[in-house]
């Protein structure tokens, strides 16, 4: 976008879509790496009045002739902002030369799994991401804040793809907050501790390294990480229980997957999943849209370590959503492993599906993520 940076934006909202235009404006200029990018904010337009009730209703990107680019990125932002929202940029003559035009009447589509507000800010494409300037001299993971709450744990029998060892059901509650990383570990901020502590780098099997999802990491590795990352920082990192992974999973949702009980197209990436990585390889973090907490790839891409040992069922299983260790007979020689692979298929991408793999084995579907205490 940094060549269209002479265009000026104007985003037309109503007073209650306020934060959404904002929260655009904001993307726009990080997205074009420029304070002098001009987005103008205009809170007095009432909805488009000229236009039949569907266009009056829905959101609007027209460009002058010779903008359909720029128009296109804008789009790709919003359609990030209002969870995945349909949007086509209409190319308008009547439009001052070199401008754009955005209309912003709602924040989101109905009759999805999406919710009527915004969770939570931008968050740039994988290709465009940036980590927060923390002063350290290695990318440190960005963090999503999760809050208390109670949900229920594991499938229902009724439900498509069950295994047994994802019952009996039973209610967590979660009495404190903590945060867990908005995407998987990437091989950039795995490789600086690698380099850091002479621990041996992972193969990336030809995929990239960069914003990729570290991949070939045993139970071991994961827990050597967190150690240094918590050494490094002075912060209480670690990896998530599996009833915090399965909380944040289902970010408040109660179907197979957190947007609703069928796969869908293009939600993931696995063997069936509809995307350009599917049964080929992992896709860079983000790809895909996040789930209500603001948590992207709880499904599929890689298996996520967590801390509890491997049980084959939630008989005495903890309620306070602290790890499951040798207590009930857990075998810790597994640990679990959550959320499904790019070279899995949807079933096992089920926000209930679980596994235990092997603590001291490494493979090219099993990643991790990391949660924090504060």
């Amino acid at each position: 976008m940094r060549e269209h940076s002479a265009w000026p934006v104007h985003i037309r909202h109503t007073q209650t879509i306020q934060p959404l235009a904002r929260a655009l404006s904001e993307a726009l200029q990080f997205k074009q790496r420029s304070p002098s990018t001009t987005v103008k904010l205009d809170d007095s337009a009432a909805a488009d009045s000229t236009t039949g009730d569907k266009q009056a209703s829905s959101n609007r990107i027209r460009y002058a002739p010779g903008g359909q680019a720029i128009a296109d990125q804008i789009a790709v932002s919003l359609r990030w902002l209002t969870y995945g929202e349909s949007i086509e940029p209409e190319e308008d003559s009547t439009l001052p030369a070199s401008t754009i035009q955005v209309t912003l009447n709602r924040t989101y589509q109905p009759l999805t799994a999406f919710n009527d507000e915004l969770h939570v800010p931008y968050v740039a494409p994988a290709d465009e991401k940036t980590a927060p300037s923390t002063g350290l001299p290695f990318e440190e993971p960005q963090m999503v804040r999760i809050p208390p709450g109670s949900f229920i744990m594991g499938s229902p029998e009724s439900e498509a793809g069950r295994s047994s060892d994802e019952g009996p059901q039973r209610k967590v509650t979660l009495t404190y907050p903590f945060e867990i990383g908005r995407y998987e570990v990437t091989f950039a901020q795995y490789d600086a501790f690698a380099s850091d502590t002479q621990h041996p780098l992972p193969d990336d099997y030809g995929w990239g390294r960069g914003n990729q999802p570290v991949i070939k990491v045993s139970f071991n590795d994961a827990q050597a990480y967190v150690q240094w990352l918590a050494k490094k920082t002075g912060k209480k990192y670690r990896l998530p229980t599996e009833a915090e992974w399965e909380y944040v999973a289902r970010a408040g949702t109660t179907t197979a997957y957190w947007w609703g009980e069928a796969i869908g197209q293009n939600n993931a990436v696995c063997v069936g999943c509809g995307s350009q990585w599917d049964a080929q390889q992992t896709a860079p973090v983000g790809s895909f849209k996040p789930n209500p907490f603001g948590v992207y790839d709880t499904a599929g891409n890689v298996w996520e370590w967590t801390q509890d040992c491997w049980h084959s069922n939630y008989d005495g299983a903890p309620t306070d959503g602290s790890a499951w260790l040798e207590k009930n007979g857990g075998n810790c020689i597994r640990r679990v492993v959550r959320g499904g692979s790019w070279d899995g298929d949807p079933r096992g991408l089920r926000s209930a599906f679980r596994y235990g793999d092997d603590a001291g084995g490494s493979s090219n579907i099993t990643g991790f993520r990391v949660a924090r205490d504060f």
